[in-house]
């Protein structure tokens, strides 16, 4: 569980963090000013996420920053197949939806929906994403790859002369890579 508390959060980061050892993050990823793979975007203009800073109000123009975005990243039917955002920005576009809902049960009202997509593409909240963001992805060009022999490898115990306690590290090596950033889209600044 501490392992997960530490890595969920390097997921939504630009891999700075803990003096630069944290996961390379989708901030770093879907960017059009971070270096990624060794390639500044500035240098290769082609190396660039696809990003729409200071969206502002999602009830004003949420859905159509999603559509803008979800088709900039399309080619034919290479598309995002999961977007995720953060829970309150995911509560904007329940709330956005909630005008269209029927209520088809004649003996309970149940409002809300158990899941939600766009464009037929699942929307998941993660409470560790950047607060007013939503990222629309392609796994087809995203990869998590660990070092065969760090994937959460446990070393010896150890027991101190001075503790009735045994302690061991577990190791772990990898990161989040892309082959294809411009494949991947961000809306930023998402606000109610």
């Amino acid at each position: 569980m501490s392992l997960k508390a530490v890595m969920s959060p390097d997921a939504f980061g630009d891999g700075t963090g803990n003096n630069s050892k944290a996961l390379t993050g989708l901030a770093a990823i879907v960017s059009t000013t971070a270096t990624c793979g060794g390639l500044a975007p500035a240098t290769f203009a082609w190396w660039k996420g696809n990003v729409t800073s200071s969206v502002g109000s999602f009830a004003a123009n949420g859905i159509n920053n999603m559509r803008i975005a979800f088709n900039n990243v399309t080619f034919g039917n290479d598309k995002p197949d999961f977007l995720v955002t953060d829970q309150t920005t995911f509560q904007y576009y329940e709330a956005a939806l909630q005008p269209a809902e029927r209520f088809v049960n004649t003996k309970a009202a149940d409002a809300g929906f158990q899941t939600l997509t766009f464009k037929g593409v699942p929307l998941f909240f993660d409470r560790d994403c950047t607060a007013g963001y939503m990222y629309f992805l392609n796994s087809k060009y995203l990869k998590f790859v660990v070092h065969r022999d760090a994937d959460f490898a446990t070393g010896p115990f150890i027991t101190p002369e001075n503790q009735d306690a045994s302690t061991a590290q577990i190791l772990f090596q990898g990161n989040l890579t892309t082959n294809n950033r411009r494949m991947n889209a961000v809306l930023q600044g998402i606000t109610a």
